[in-house]
């Protein structure tokens, strides 16, 4: 396979993730804590172990100060996305939805994504694979992490049991 076909069905991959992950969150639907702590630990570890010219990469302090700067503007998005949402209980457990914030706040961590990884270019510190996983676990997990505390699951007060029909922004 050529670079250009490589890139081009790479590209085409990201792009059918980043809808169906935005699709998903945007679709009304049950919070499992267990499927929001699974996906950004998987993508820690490819982030860590997949990756095994990362480690090489972060040999300079621009390449270690852009991947802090990266993990941070992650946990950021990530709380930042997981406030757009709303989060409510019913007998049945927790339901999210998202809104068309929440869409903007996903392509704005993409484009910040992309900024950094520009950044660090310029700086001659080049970011591949595994400074992506990590920056998208990490997204994630923030995410899952702040929904999970707004609806009480990870202690403080638990939000109210709702019928079906009835909603509240937590």
């Amino acid at each position: 396979m050529t670079t250009i076909a490589f890139w081009t069905v790479y590209g085409l991959l990201i792009l059918a993730l980043i809808t169906f992950v935005i699709r998903r969150q945007v679709k009304e639907g049950p919070f499992k804590v267990r499927r929001a702590a699974l996906l950004p630990a998987a993508m820690l570890a490819a982030g860590l172990f997949a990756d095994h010219g990362m480690w090489q990469r972060l040999s300079t302090p621009a390449a270690i100060g852009m991947l802090a700067v990266g993990l941070l503007v992650a946990a950021a998005t990530g709380v930042i996305r997981a406030r757009t949402m709303t989060v409510w209980r019913t007998a049945s457990g927790v339901i999210t939805r998202g809104d068309r914030r929440t869409v903007v706040w996903w392509i704005a961590s993409f484009a910040l994504r992309i900024t950094i990884m520009v950044a660090a270019g310029a700086l001659g510190a080049t970011e591949g694979f595994g400074e992506a996983m990590l920056f998208a676990g990490v997204t994630f997990g923030v995410q899952g992490l702040v929904i999970a505390r707004r609806a009480g699951m990870l202690g403080g007060r638990p939000l109210p049991v709702l019928p079906d029909h009835d909603r509240i922004a937590a």
